[in-house]
């Protein structure tokens, strides 16, 4: 009788999904993030309506968001989670207008195949 094993699957460490994900947002290189995103990837900041789905949709978004503040930086405050999802806290800073800008932010990210399917972005102004 011959025996067949299936080779083990490696599931990619949410902790690095997230530390490289975050490099990428402080690089700010729309290719290296959207990299790490499925086709059937879905982005939505809560406090807008509309929720962007499917790879173009979410490029789009997040070139459109860079160009606004390309001095965005991501500086993680916690991270959190499980195999197939992560929570993100950072501290957002960025100039706009000449002013310059905090917010505390969480993203709640959820992982397939170590590839983002959702992100879902919450900020607040800093005090």
């Amino acid at each position: 009788m011959t025996v067949m094993t299936m080779p083990a699957t490696a599931i990619p460490n949410y902790q690095d999904v997230a530390r490289r994900y975050a490099d990428a947002w402080n690089a700010h290189d729309v290719g290296a993030i959207m990299a790490m995103h499925s086709d059937d990837t879905l982005y939505h900041l809560h406090g807008e309506v509309e929720v962007h789905r499917g790879r173009k949709a979410v490029t789009d978004k997040f070139t459109t968001q860079l160009k606004q503040v390309p001095d965005i930086h991501f500086a993680l405050k916690s991270l959190y989670g499980s195999g197939d999802h992560f929570v993100f806290e950072a501290v957002i800073t960025y100039t706009r207008n000449g002013e310059q800008a905090r917010f505390d932010g969480i993203d709640l990210i959820t992982i397939r195949d170590g590839l983002v399917v959702s992100k879902n972005s919450y900020m607040v102004k800093a005090e």
